[in-house]
């Protein structure tokens, strides 16, 4: 033994003890899903939203979810929202008409929400989307950069964000925001 008293024992002992925090460390940030919170897996340029289950189009169709590749093609409105948002659900009526007047395609994405709340909400405001699809973990919104819901989103062809509002929508973010934004795609 030496004079600091470190003996095999005690580095074994100490050796032993690294170990087992390791494994827990490592079960620890599995369990936690850290490296998701951490490091994002989801990309605006590589992402691909499922459809949510139960929600259908104006024909009665399902409706698909969307990706990356939807967004790259031209200029398109993405509105994060949930059904358990108050300012979503005041502001539905002017994505529906926002989307009516322009022609540019609109695309959900369901924030944190439960599908069959989703479905129900949509069922009674009508669908305004060409496509919802569902961001359970809220993972495509940290992508996308948007600070809650609701978020509407200007996609430019890439695709990139050209505008991004968070919060509700007004009238005149619609007249004075966005418009430009779309005519500037």
């Amino acid at each position: 033994m030496s004079r600091f008293g470190s003996s095999r024992r005690d580095l074994l002992a100490a050796g032993g003890a690294l170990g087992l925090f390791g494994v827990g460390a490592s079960v620890a940030w599995r369990q936690l899903e850290m490296g998701e919170r951490l490091f994002n897996p989801v990309r605006l340029t590589d992402f691909a939203l499922p459809p949510v289950a139960g929600v259908s189009d104006f024909a009665g169709q399902q409706t698909r979810g969307f990706s990356a590749a939807d967004l790259g093609a031209g200029a398109s409105l993405v509105v994060l929202f949930a059904s358990w948002c108050p300012p979503c659900r005041r502001e539905h009526k002017m994505i529906s008409q926002l989307s009516e007047r322009t022609g540019v395609p609109v695309f959900g994405a369901l924030y944190k929400d439960k599908p069959e709340a989703a479905v129900e909400y949509l069922r009674r405001n009508g669908n305004p989307f060409a496509a919802v699809g569902d961001d359970p973990r809220g993972l495509f919104a940290r992508a996308i950069g948007a600070r809650g819901v609701p978020s509407t989103l200007v996609v430019r062809p890439g695709p990139r964000v050209a505008l991004r509002i968070d919060g509700p929508l007004a009238e005149a973010d619609i007249a004075e925001k966005i418009a430009p934004a779309l005519r500037a795609t």
